[in-house]
């Protein structure tokens, strides 16, 4: 799936998201990772969304996203709650779906000037 939706000030753009792989740019990422409009870390760590911990989560939460978007792979996959615990405590908003659904959730976010933060596994 590729995505046609480019916002000029942007400086990581989600432009693809097949599975096992998510284009950024003009780099394919076969890692989890986080980002945000001018932060990109894919060496965050969990292989898969059953692995976050709170120590994932803290990382997520030091970055002051007004929204997490969480893409668990081709599939929803609920992780455990309690390990939302900061984010929650912090008033930062966030939502679980699969990874297609939420390269283009946070596409949309980030074009409307949201301070949005994908944590995506391929």
């Amino acid at each position: 799936m590729k995505f046609s939706l480019e916002a000029q000030r942007s400086r990581h753009l989600v432009r693809g998201y097949e599975s096992g792989q998510i284009l950024i740019g003009d780099t394919r990422y076969r890692t989890s990772l986080l980002l945000m409009e001018t932060h990109l870390d894919a060496a965050w760590g969990p292989a898969s969304s059953r692995d976050l911990t709170a120590t994932h989560i803290a990382a997520i939460a030091d970055l002051e996203p007004e929204v997490v978007i969480v893409g668990t792979g081709e599939h929803q996959i609920f992780p455990n709650l309690g390990v939302f615990a900061q984010l929650i405590d912090a008033g930062i908003g966030f939502e679980v779906m699969d990874t297609a659904a939420a390269c283009r959730t946070y596409t949309v976010l980030s074009a409307e000037g949201r301070r949005v933060l994908g944590a995506f596994f391929p």
